[in-house]
């Protein structure tokens, strides 16, 4: 089936590879909130597959106040690319990513409680983003012939798949913290992490995660949890980095409450779907991603 994948120039966008034929478009090619670019590259390619991985994309560090921007934005693009979808007659299958901020801040949530309380309030108007997109793939899907599957991914991490450095420092702590060690570093600097480190996270290589998202393709499923479902405290993947690294400053911890304490899900679905698939260890998929970094960053 042939592919057209939006947001190509992201972390995941970059790394999406199928046996299908595959045309690549970024934000410089298609604008997602001028609706017609989208339509009219539709109907001349006759792409009858959509991935988007595009948004309008912030950490938790970067959001600051821009709620009211970040959910227009990031509403106007899906609604844009789902009615884009619609109005080409030659889509039938939309996949959009997901994530976890769906989700509120409980323990272990499946894909049953995808609406169960309140996102996460540090993000919460990229979780109501989310949210509002799983409930328009199932308006979509109940009135159109097309099928839709939102996979709700967990932090995401590693390298592009160019040298574009772009927004990557977006993509979540582990970015954040590599750049900030390796500064610090070229700069003989200590560093000073948000927390007491005793948080507990759950991440996925990029790599793996866009090999599940392949697989996940040729099933007959809404969404599913993506994550890996191990768990790791934030003092772990700090420790992890400066081994990587070589850091020899010091590590200070403001001891301050930094979002939510635990944050991981269930991926029982997941795993009974794919019983066989093998994560890349977190040691292993940090070490490559700072190896790409400093390559990238030294090159820039």
């Amino acid at each position: 089936m042939k592919t057209l994948v939006l947001g190509s120039n992201g972390l995941i966008g970059s790394n999406i590879k199928l046996e299908d034929e595959v045309i690549y478009c970024t934000k410089q090619e298609v604008d997602l909130l001028q609706p017609h670019d989208l339509i009219d590259l539709l109907k001349s390619s006759k792409c009858e597959r959509v991935i988007n991985c595009a948004g309008d994309q912030k950490s938790l560090t970067s959001m600051g106040k821009k709620h009211y921007s970040h959910f227009v934005n990031n509403m106007m693009m899906n609604i844009n690319t789902l009615n884009a979808c619609v109005k080409s007659e030659v889509v039938k299958e939309i996949v959009i990513i997901s994530s976890i901020n769906a989700l509120s801040d409980s323990e272990n949530l499946d894909e049953s409680k995808i609406f169960n309380g309140q996102p996460s309030d540090g993000l919460y108007s990229d979780g109501y983003v989310k949210r509002m997109l799983h409930l328009m793939n199932r308006a979509l899907r109940d009135e159109y012939d097309i099928k839709c599957f939102t996979p709700l991914v967990t932090n995401v991490y590693g390298q592009k798949g160019n040298d574009v450095l772009g927004n990557w420092l977006n993509n979540g702590i582990i970015p954040f913290l590599i750049d900030k060690f390796i500064s610090a570093k070229l700069k003989h600097e200590d560093v000073t992490v948000e927390g007491d480190g005793s948080a507990i996270r759950d991440f996925i290589f990029v790599k793996d995660l866009n090999k599940l998202i392949g697989k996940c393709l040729d099933l007959n499923i809404d969404n599913v949890i993506i994550t890996p479902g191990n768990p790791v405290t934030i003092l772990d993947l700090v420790s992890l980095i400066v081994e990587e690294i070589n850091f020899k400053g010091k590590v200070h911890w403001t001891n301050k409450k930094f979002g939510n304490n635990n944050k991981y899900y269930n991926n029982d679905l997941l795993t009974s779907l794919f019983p066989n698939f093998e994560f890349t260890p977190l040691s292993k998929g940090i070490k490559e991603t700072i190896e790409w970094y400093t390559k990238v960053r030294n090159n820039g």
